[in-house]
């Protein structure tokens, strides 16, 4: 009977130990779905931070009438606010050599980003240039220093480095796009007022 007993007691707890396995197992999917989540949020935050500076330094802004552009300054502002009120943190487990690579890397990205503004072609090349440093298989020059530094850093750390170039890239992209789409106006405005001009010309001479 003390044998049964015993058997029918380890089979509850093989029982109990499974089902405690199985929804640590579901619970794991969840907290890893979770982080995922949050790092697209925190993702997308600076993405909207990085077009909305990019746009406060574009040109297209520049060349907009004085009223026009304080008010489009303010509206940046605003949600440039609006966005900063949103804190996501996702936490990566770093060792020490880790750390001071990833450091290394944030280093490059903030020079880089204080340069696109100035001079974008020259942006345009080192962001590539890092793009291809982060895949195995590049087809580009890449960035020696940077590829050593980003190589140092932990798996999770170099997906999120290449979604930011990423970004970068894409923001670069739409910033060219608008000042090419106002400088295309302008041309046709001025086409326009060329032939205003020489029609007004002819029709004093008359």
């Amino acid at each position: 009977m003390a044998s049964n007993g015993e058997t029918s007691e380890d089979s509850v707890a093989v029982q109990n130990s499974n089902f405690l396995l199985n929804t640590l197992d579901e619970m794991e999917k969840r907290v890893e779905e979770l982080r995922d989540n949050a790092k697209k949020m925190e993702e997308e935050r600076k993405s909207l931070l990085g077009s909305l500076n990019t746009m406060l330094q574009s040109q297209a802004l520049v060349e907009v009438n004085k009223g026009d552009r304080e008010e489009l300054e303010l509206f940046i502002d605003r949600l440039t606010k609006r966005c900063l009120t949103i804190e996501i943190t996702v936490h990566i487990i770093r060792s020490p050599s880790q750390e001071k690579s990833l450091q290394t890397v944030l280093k490059y990205l903030h020079d880089l980003i204080g340069t696109i503004h100035s001079n974008m072609q020259q942006s345009r090349q080192v962001i590539e240039r890092y793009l291809n440093s982060c895949i195995t298989e590049t087809k580009g020059p890449v960035d020696d220093k940077f590829q050593a530094a980003l190589l140092g850093c932990t798996a999770e750390d170099q997906k999120d480095v290449r979604k930011r170039l990423e970004a970068l890239w894409a923001s670069l992209e739409r910033a060219e796009k608008a000042e090419s789409s106002m400088a295309s106006a302008q041309s046709t405005v001025s086409s326009k007022n060329t032939c205003k001009s020489t029609k007004e010309n002819k029709d004093v001479k008359k």
